[in-house]
This record gives structure tokens, sequence and C-alpha cells, in this order.
């Protein structure tokens, strides 16, 4: 069974990290994925990428972007906006997790 470590919540979605397999569980724009970790870098890097892109303005807001999973058949769609909104998310998480990954190197010697 896994238990669930909160790297982050936003007002639109959450990641969390299995203490024990590390596999991630991304909340967010109404699906939830769960992917190993390996699964979770590769995610994270096409979203940067995707976040880097110049969107006309007008279509910032309409969902035309195609995420793909691990998944077979299962694809993300998300606007531009929600994109840098999940990139910022992620980027949060990551934040969260090398700080918890000092911590942990401090009081454990």
């Amino acid at each position: 069974m896994c238990d669930f470590n909160n790297l982050h919540t936003s007002e639109n979605g959450f990641i969390l990290r299995c203490r024990s397999c590390g596999y991630y569980q991304i909340g967010f724009a109404g699906m939830m994925l769960s992917i190993n970790q390996e699964d979770y870098q590769k995610f994270a890097l096409l979203i940067e990428h995707l976040s880097e892109k110049q969107t006309p303005v007008e279509k910032r807001d309409c969902r035309h972007i195609i995420i793909p999973t691990p998944y077979y058949g299962v694809n993300m769609l998300l606007s531009k906006n929600e994109i840098n909104e999940l990139q910022a998310l992620i980027f949060r998480a990551d934040s969260e997790q090398v700080a918890q990954s000092m911590i942990a190197m401090l009081t454990h010697g």
C-alpha cells in the first residue's frame, strides 16, 4: 500500500510521491496519472518544453495541446495557460522534493 507524501498542492492540482515505491500521482485538469520516476521525469521535461513554446494570445485558453501519457490511448488535452500552470506545479513539487532530501541527509547523518 502506498504512503503518499504531498510534494505540492495548488488550486487546480497536486503532485504526490509514494514513500514506499516511489510512484508519483499527478492530479490536474480533471485527470490523475500514476507514474514511475522515469516517466515522471520524462513528463516533467515535456511540460517544461511545452511551457517554453510561444502561443498566440488568442489561443492561450483553448485546449489544443495534446500531452501523451504512458497509457495507450490516453492523452491529456490542455491549453497553454494550463501547461504553464502545470509547469509551475511540477517546479514547486520538485523543489519541495529536493528540500526534503536535503533535510533527510542532514538529520540522518
